[in-house]
């Protein structure tokens, strides 16, 4: 097994960092295939403690918090970006504009 990092250092957001996973991803099957085809493949069982489980997002979860830091809300655009995309409302939850 091989592991690669995604470096934080770029600001990513989901579709750039889902791109750029793909390319990290192919890199490290063609590594594997020339470990197998050169008769020496890596094994390493995975650490059952290590395994996360994200959580379903929920359309709340896209909603600003203009009174959070700048960088929360920053990070919340970034992520939620392009799906489902992060929202707030001018005139408060809900309300219609006046």
């Amino acid at each position: 097994m091989l592991r690669s990092v995604l470096t934080e250092g770029r600001s990513y957001n989901f579709y750039s960092a889902g791109e750029r996973l793909a390319e990290m991803g192919s890199q490290l099957l063609l590594e594997v295939l020339d470990r197998f085809d050169s008769g020496v493949p890596l094994f390493e069982k995975q650490d059952a403690g290590r395994v996360t489980l994200a959580p379903r997002i929920e359309k709340v979860d896209s909603l600003i918090d203009w009174s959070a830091p700048a960088t929360t809300v920053h990070n919340l655009v970034r992520a939620m970006n392009p799906k489902p995309v992060a929202y707030s409302f001018l005139h408060g939850a809900g309300a219609t504009p006046t």
